[in-house]
């Protein structure tokens, strides 16, 4: 059997989806300097006459712009959420993309930081304070920006703010030479290693380039350089089981979001919520549909952006049309284009579309052609993702020894080991494209209490009813315990077996204040309303 491959992030920190982004403003100056103003290739060629290679000067003038992002992090309890965070320290890169003081690095160097430091080349040991502008978990971007008056400290150290330019990463072919800055296993001076574009990768929501200069951890966030010393891709992993195997993602797809990360703080790329399969040959003249076909779509959510505009199960994707461009899709859901030999999946190119403007579809549905408009906008995000408790609220109840919670992809490290899948049924929903209603985890049961002494529901099972009330998130839950009022009892169904436990309303507003007190949890307002 093949061995199935394995990757890590540089840093620990894991990413999956973010939050709905909120209305994006117009902003009237650029985040970053485009390599058409300026090429640093001018300034060096002078020093290759003075016995310098292209690429030692390149690197000398880019490093002062490369720092080490230094972070203190929280670590949300999953399990026992009124608990303190655990804390960490971690270390990463990030570069200046303009004099203003904005940097570029990943979104999981920093997505647990409620510190972010940097350290600057040039600046000794000083470290400056930055902030998080926003991030996108998607992709794995964030911006920061340090304020006006770290901006004067190092302006004072250095003159101006060094920065690096931002190329076109659509012009990167096989076998480019480049070269990765960066602070590999948190060391304090900036290292530099070699290597070439082996060529490109597509992931979920990510397109990436394949490099072989070696990356470690503590590379995240930092530069990919060309030849020209212009910034082609950031870097964002590696394979975790063989060297020269390195990703970083393309440039052009950080530009496209800057503007987005100045005002959102959580930002999510278009999402189609769809799934298809290949269009053969048969599955076309099954359905009369014109060969050589298209993607077939199997299955359409209806918050899907191409469902509001008409688009069905069983329709076959044939093309998108944009600013008088013809994207042909393919039977295997690709596309060509101009910049790339191979094809490039469909959701490369609904990516780099600006928001807000009009797409053309062409689709066959049973032999007839049908053509519709859509807008990519901001999609709904599934109530069960990956949550960030430094940028959204985390709510959770303590009621009868359960503690209650809104069941995300966070929690499956906590329940599902390598061999304990089968146990919780759930984890389907965590790892799903799909989007689904919410759900209620029970996270812990309190020893001592009435729901730990009824012995009828666990730890990682999934409340589906309280009192015959289905209940989605925490709001529901308050909900449906508060029709215990006046009542004796109290019902919890759970999802998957049906189990149903019953308990005294009494029992509970007897013992809560004792296990509030042992456990050191806030007593919810309920008991008060119950008692």
């Amino acid at each position: 059997m093949m061995k199935q491959k394995q990757y890590f992030f540089i840093v620990t920190s894991l990413f999956f989806l973010s939050q709905s982004a909120r209305a994006v403003t117009e902003v009237s100056s650029l985040l970053w300097h485009e390599a058409e103003e300026k090429s640093n290739f001018n300034n060096f060629v002078t020093d290759v006459w003075r016995g310098k290679t292209t690429w030692q000067s390149l690197i000398e003038q880019s490093t002062s712009a490369v720092v080490q992002v230094r972070t203190c992090n929280m670590h949300f309890d999953w399990i026992h959420p009124y608990q303190a965070p655990a804390q960490s320290y971690g270390a990463g890169t990030a570069f200046f993309i303009h004099e203003d003081g904005y940097l570029v690095t990943n979104a999981h160097v920093v997505n647990n930081a409620y510190i972010v430091q940097i350290a600057i080349p040039g600046c000794g040991k000083e470290l400056y304070v930055a902030q998080v502008m926003g991030m996108s978990s998607d992709l794995d971007i964030a911006l920061l920006k340090i304020d006006a008056e770290e901006k004067k400290k190092i302006e004072n150290r250095l003159g101006k703010i060094p920065f690096l330019y931002l190329g076109d990463s659509n012009a990167v072919v096989q076998s480019a030479k480049l070269a990765v800055l960066g602070y590999p296993q948190g060391l304090e001076k900036i290292k530099v290693t070699m290597g070439i574009c082996a060529g490109r990768e597509y992931a979920h929501l990510a397109s990436l380039f394949h490099i072989t200069a070696n990356i470690n951890s503590g590379n995240s966030g930092g530069p990919v350089l060309d030849a020209l010393g212009q910034v082609i891709g950031v870097v964002v992993s590696k394979h975790s089981e063989t060297e020269l195997i390195g990703y970083a993602i393309p440039i052009n797809n950080v530009k496209r979001i800057l503007s987005y990360l100045l005002t959102t703080e959580l930002f999510s790329l278009p999402y189609l919520y769809l799934k298809g399969n290949y269009g053969s040959d048969e599955l076309c003249n099954m359905l009369n549909n014109p060969l050589p076909g298209g993607l077939y779509i199997s299955k359409i959510s209806e918050l899907s952006i191409l469902y509001d505009a008409g688009v069905r199960s069983g329709d076959m994707l044939y093309a998108l049309i944009h600013d008088n461009k013809t994207y042909l899709v393919d039977r295997f859901g690709e596309v060509a284009v101009d910049w790339n030999k191979d094809s490039v999946p469909l959701f490369e190119i609904i990516q780099s579309i600006a928001r807000e403007t009009e797409i053309e579809y062409i689709i066959f549905r049973n032999g007839e052609e049908i053509r519709g408009k859509f807008k990519i906008t901001d999609t709904a995000r599934p109530e069960i993702r990956q949550k960030f408790p430094l940028f959204e609220k985390i709510d959770y109840e303590v009621f009868g020894g359960l503690v209650m919670m809104e069941l995300a992809s966070n929690h499956v490290p906590y329940f599902c080991g390598k061999h304990t899948f089968s146990q919780y049924p759930w984890f389907s929903l965590c790892s799903s494209d799909e989007p689904s209603k919410g759900r209620i985890i029970i996270t812990d049961i309190l020893g001592g209490s009435p729901a730990f002494n009824a012995r009828i529901l666990r730890p990682g099972e999934i409340i589906k009813k309280i009192n015959d009330q289905e209940v989605f998130s925490i709001e529901d839950v308050r909900k449906a315990l508060a029709l215990s009022k006046g009542k004796a009892l109290i019902t919890f169904e759970e999802y998957y077996s049906g189990h149903l436990m019953v308990l005294s309303v009494a029992k509970i507003c007897e013992s809560e204040k004792k296990l509030a007190g042992q456990y050191r949890f806030p007593l919810s307002s309920l008991i008060e309303y119950l008692s």
